[in-house]
């Protein structure tokens, strides 16, 4: 883990960067069509490769552009209503100057910094949400939010994380 983040992370009360995001019917997440309710274990922003991870936007908008074209055997979802409780990690990245590693991109470090900041949060704090801001949308200067979910296997269902309706 990077020696700055582990710091800066030792240095906070987590939960003063923990935010309840309402999610009202607009959040949605594009899922495999054969498997809609299990998370990708593929490498993203926040999940290393075999680590299940849920990632949901704040809008169709914003999950088009993290998607990008990437559509194949894609459905599009909505995310039942309810909230999440999810680390802020805008607000912490902001804090402590690291905005250009929370949406930097994967050649220049921008993945490693996420998922050392989801490794610890699930590895020593217990929390499974973390809210950010999207990469794709700010490279068009509009904003969109997201949330990845790393749940711990106890809050699966049989690998699964029922929390996704197929949008009609």
């Amino acid at each position: 883990m990077n020696p700055d983040i582990l710091a800066a992370l030792n240095r906070i009360k987590v939960i003063d960067y923990v935010a309840e995001i309402p999610i009202s019917g607009d959040y949605v997440s594009y899922r495999y069509m054969y498997s809609p309710c299990s998370a990708s274990k593929r490498e993203a922003r926040y999940n290393k490769p075999g680590i299940d991870c849920f990632y949901i936007a704040d809008s169709i908008e914003t999950a088009q552009h993290e998607v990008r074209f990437n559509f194949d055997n894609k459905e599009l979802y909505t995310v039942k209503p309810g909230s999440v409780f999810a680390f802020d990690a805008q607000k912490f990245a902001q804090k402590f100057s690291f905005m250009p590693h929370l949406t930097g991109a994967q050649k220049d470090g921008g993945y490693q910094f996420c998922q050392d900041i989801a490794e610890h949060l699930t590895a020593n704090e217990g929390l499974s949400g973390i809210y950010y801001p999207s990469r794709q949308m700010a490279l068009e200067g509009k904003t969109g939010m997201c949330i990845a979910l790393l749940p711990n296997t106890w809050q699966l269902d049989s690998g699964k994380l029922e929390i996704f309706e197929r949008k009609t």
